[in-house]
């Protein structure tokens, strides 16, 4: 049984990877109306929700939405709904990453600066003119000396430990910024737009 599951799931992504060439690219921005403000930044909530992200900033004033990091391990994870191709699959058993997502709200139609404009100066709550809506995904990648990945499976990785540097609470490890996630972010838009009852563009 568990031979054919994964069997199903390389055949979806090799599908997938065949079709990758010929997709348009990416949109992860989307209009929100004049009004509709409050009922989209609650969809977009929901929507990072469902895409198993844990909220970490929610800021309806200025208009912006963080996640915590959420780690995924590819083809390992499948409860994890972040892959979008069969990089993402392959990448995840080899290399321990992790997902950031940002939702950001911004006035379609800059404005002039007037008086106590700058940052933090308007609240989005009181826009009456309609707004964008904007995705971005980073993927930060953590790197931890001593990784071991067995061949036979990857549920057997393991890492050396020094017992000193542990004990000290400075074992190293270190976390680097490699792409955006732009199919992840269009993705997560497009559930944004079909909740909020929108389009994306």
């Amino acid at each position: 049984m568990r031979g054919r599951w994964l069997g199903c799931v390389w055949i979806g992504l090799a599908g997938c990877g065949a079709a990758c060439s010929s997709r348009p690219e990416p949109v992860s921005t989307f209009e929100v109306g004049a009004g509709r403000y409050a009922a989209v930044f609650e969809s977009s909530k929901q929507a990072l929700r469902e895409f198993e992200f844990e909220l970490g900033r929610v800021d309806a004033r200025s208009g912006v939405i963080t996640s915590a990091p959420r780690p995924s391990s590819g083809l390992a994870t499948p409860w994890v709904p972040h892959l979008s191709g069969v990089g993402d699959a392959l990448g995840g058993l080899t290399q321990f990453e992790r997902r950031e997502a940002r939702i950001e709200f911004v006035p379609v139609e800059e404005r002039a600066a007037g008086p106590g404009a700058g940052a933090g100066a308007s609240d989005l709550r009181d826009e009456a003119a309609p707004l964008r809506g904007r995705v971005t995904v980073r993927v930060e990648r953590v790197y931890q000396p001593g990784r071991r990945v067995d061949p036979t499976s990857v549920k057997l990785v393991s890492f050396t430990r020094d017992p000193e540097a542990v004990e000290r609470g400075d074992e190293p490890r270190f976390i680097t910024e490699v792409r955006e996630d732009e199919r992840l972010a269009a993705r997560i838009a497009a559930l944004i737009a079909e909740k909020a009852d929108i389009q994306a563009k």
